[in-house]
């Protein structure tokens, strides 16, 4: 039977403490640490072959041996051990493909795909028939059959989203939209399906409580926290969609945001290197000062381009021309290292630096943790 739920005693807190200070990293014998907002950690004596971090305070990753295993909260089990614990004695054959989100750790081991929610793992689909991760976002996880019907998963239970197959589809935060078999745009938000429109939009965008596409009119229209407005902007070469924002560059070649339900003009020439992550854009001028656009408010942070930087949801990181690390931090303006910094990761709000081969700090939540000499 699909979707069986179980629950499993992992002693997992999803949401407790300092969840967002968790960061990989190794020391100069390639040992793997992680620092969870209660000190340093090892987890491997030996370098992994991959990790991947989330913003729920877990981490998921690959071991030397090919195990796949997972952090949360100081303890370290691998997929063998649930599979044990749950009384679920189906073979892992090969490295099962995991992808790891905001609320949601999701993988697949031979045909089986697997979610983990909260404090539990829930089995999605026994008899999954593709070689790939299903469709996986911040809150959403999205498979077929194999044949017509389509499954969604969602505040921890799983549902036919439609029976008839679907076409054209985009993933992305807490938001699906697909064409079904009549014709229609349709998206899942918060819980239902809804029509967006009864035609195929010639372009369109999705992302965290936002849709942007193409009206029948050629002009751009938004869904935006649950409502659809119209405008009269015609639809532009250059589009971008962020956590409930548009962005594009209007036939004047400005760039424009639209947030709020409001379109900013935010500059007089085109820009230069955009990027957007979550709900930070970045942007220079041909004068190379560096923009960075965070919820409502357009920031000035240099006057130069940094050498390098990072963004995730609510933190922009960068290397100044000294080398040194700032922040923009909630809309903050920070100094994050005093000392040259020879490399440095962000993983959602903490970042990793290291001032010297043999030394790593990691800040987060404005304070500074010092891991070696």
């Amino acid at each position: 039977m699909r979707y069986i739920l179980f629950l499993f005693a992992f002693s997992f807190s999803f949401f407790c403490g300092n969840s967002q200070c968790l960061a990989p990293f190794q020391d100069i014998y390639n040992a793997v640490y992680v620092y969870d907002g209660e000190g340093f950690k090892q987890v491997e004596r030996f370098p992994v072959k991959s990790f991947k971090v989330g913003r729920n305070g877990v981490m998921a990753y690959i071991d030397t041996s090919g195990d796949m295993k997972v952090y949360n909260h100081g303890l370290v089990s691998t997929i063998r051990d649930v599979l044990f614990k749950t009384k679920k004695f189906s073979l892992v054959v090969g490295v099962p493909k995991y992808v790891v989100t905001d609320n949601l750790m999701v993988y697949l081991s031979n045909t089986t795909i697997s979610a983990l929610y909260a404090d539990r793992f829930i089995t999605l689909d026994s008899f999954y028939r593709h070689d790939g991760l299903p469709r996986v976002s911040d809150s959403l996880v999205v498979w077929d059959d194999g044949l017509h019907t389509t499954y969604i998963f969602y505040d921890g239970a799983a549902r036919v989203l439609d029976a008839n197959g679907i076409h054209r589809s985009k993933i992305a935060g807490n938001i699906f939209a697909y064409m079904d078999v009549s014709g229609k745009f349709k998206i899942f938000y918060h819980g239902r399906v809804q029509v967006l429109e009864d035609y195929e939009p010639a372009k369109y965008l999705v992302d965290r409580d936002m849709v942007l596409y193409q009206d029948q009119y050629g002009h751009i229209k938004f869904f935006q926290d649950g409502r659809l407005h119209e405008t009269d902007i015609p639809m532009p070469d250059e589009y971008w969609t962020g956590n409930g924002f548009g962005a594009y560059i209007s036939p004047a070649n400005n760039l424009v945001v639209y947030y709020n339900g409001e379109a900013t003009t935010l500059t007089g020439e085109k820009p230069v290197g955009l990027k957007i992550k979550e709900n930070i854009m970045t942007y220079a001028d041909d004068a190379n000062n560096f923009f960075c656009w965070y919820k409502g408010k357009k920031y000035m942070l240099e006057n130069y381009i940094p050498q390098s930087y990072k963004a995730s949801k609510d933190i922009l990181v960068y290397q100044d021309y000294t080398g040194r690390l700032k922040a923009l931090y909630y809309g903050e303006q920070l100094q994050v290292s005093d000392e040259i910094v020879l490399k440095y990761d962000l993983y959602n709000e903490t970042i990793v630096y290291s001032p010297e081969i043999n030394q790593t700090r990691v800040w987060c939540q404005k304070k500074v943790f010092a891991y070696g000499n």
